[in-house]
């Protein structure tokens, strides 16, 4: 198994606290009528996300084995490590008195969500070796990033460089919800025509949500509901293509 397939390996735990940062940063920018280039969202997120896990990993999850009884542990000590690493870029960012107060918050909400599912991938994969799972879904954790990223540059367009940034990780958080609900909906709902349906109107739903996030783009007013359809369809039907192959392994087992 690659190191990436392992939900709890340090690579894993990287790629994470990346995406999370970046995704949940430019999300609050986005959503306080930010207009300007990501690249200063994108170093804090990326320079705080690096800090994060570089502490998480040998502090948290090796001396203090916070990893055990998890999330809410884990949780505590991200939102502990987000507020002191992503502190000293506050002050780029901030301005207003406001907006100092949203970037302490977010960067409290971004730590202990990464806290959070750091810590229940080293939980979870724990669980599962000890009980001797081959879990082939959860070695393809990765791949509802990559949908909702490909799904949103194909169907909204962006036309810049800048533009393209914000789609792609706006896109990448679709797909991580899309994800969530292909997880905790039943594999009988993802083979049935109706359910499959009802969960792709979700997935206007949060494209929807994207489209007024991108509310600059004009192109993405009409596009993003459609892009969130299609990658909560993608994402429905990789779900149930792995679920068909899980029954099939253990079948054959």
């Amino acid at each position: 198994m690659s190191s990436l397939s392992r939900r709890s390996s340090f690579a894993s735990g990287a790629v994470t606290s990346l995406i999370g940062w970046n995704a949940l940063v430019v999300l609050v920018a986005l959503l306080a009528g930010w207009r300007g280039a990501p690249w200063a969202l994108f170093g804090a997120a990326t320079a705080t996300a690096l800090v994060e896990v570089l502490v998480l990993w040998p502090l948290y999850f090796t001396r203090l084995r916070l990893d055990r009884r998890a999330v809410a542990r884990g949780a505590l000590g991200g939102a502990l490590a987000g507020l002191v690493a992503f502190a000293p870029w506050v002050a780029i960012l901030g301005g207003t008195p406001g907006a100092v107060v949203v970037w302490i918050a977010t960067s409290a909400s971004a730590g202990a969500a990464v806290g959070g599912f750091l810590a229940y991938f080293f939980e979870d994969d724990a669980r599962l070796a000890r009980e001797r799972v081959e879990t082939t879904r959860d070695a393809h954790w990765l791949e509802p990033f990559v949908f909702g990223t490909a799904v949103f540059a194909a169907v909204c367009l962006p036309r810049s460089v800048d533009a393209a940034v914000y789609t792609a990780l706006v896109g990448a958080f679709a797909g991580v919800v899309a994800a969530g609900v292909s997880h905790f909906s039943p594999d009988a709902w993802k083979a049935s025509l109706p359910h499959g349906l009802a969960l792709g109107a979700v997935g206007a739903v949060v494209g929807a949500g994207v489209a007024f996030l991108l509310r600059h783009q004009a192109v993405t007013l009409a596009t993003a509901p459609t892009a969130g359809a299609i990658t909560f369809a993608v994402t429905l039907l990789r779900g149930q293509a792995l679920a068909a192959r899980e029954v099939s392994e253990l079948r054959g087992s």
